[in-house]
């Protein structure tokens, strides 16, 4: 077993003074991690999956996960990331030129609201990460840290 440790920090400085902030996490119990950079094509691709049982490859256990990042390493393009749930709810997120995205556990962690009926979805496991690149292919550099 490992400890991961999540470093964010911040700086920016308005009349002289430091506004910004770091925070660290420690995340233990680190047992497996998925880290590869994917080029992502102009066409939908998959970054990532989580199942309960069938796990190898980039199908990773959702119960498991308890840190994923990605981060867009393209200095010009963005990548629509959809991140959908097992019950088939989405979201869509552009990750502009080197931004970074992060996620904590998938296992019942996606909600979404039926806009026709103004009410919450139930939570549902975070199954698919996929992604699209805008113009040119760009890549992505995941990490998915598991117990």
């Amino acid at each position: 077993m490992a400890d991961l440790t999540v470093t964010i920090t911040d700086e920016v400085k308005i009349e002289g003074k430091n506004k910004g902030n770091t925070s660290i996490q420690l995340i233990t119990g680190i047992n497996d991690v998925y880290n590869r950079i994917i080029t992502i094509p102009v066409t939908e691709t998959n970054v990532y999956s989580t199942d309960r049982t069938l796990v190898s490859g980039s199908t990773l256990d959702e119960d498991l996960i308890k840190y994923a990042r990605i981060t867009n390493k393209d200095a010009t393009n963005f990548v629509t990331l959809r991140i959908s749930n097992d019950d088939n709810d989405e979201v869509l997120y552009k990750l502009g030129a080197g931004e970074t995205f992060v996620l904590y556990n998938h296992a019942s962690s996606l909600d979404a609201i039926d806009n026709a009926v103004q009410a919450i979805a139930s939570e549902g496991s975070i199954k698919d990460i996929t992604a699209i690149a805008n113009t040119l292919p760009c890549k992505l550099d995941v990490l998915v840290a598991s117990a």
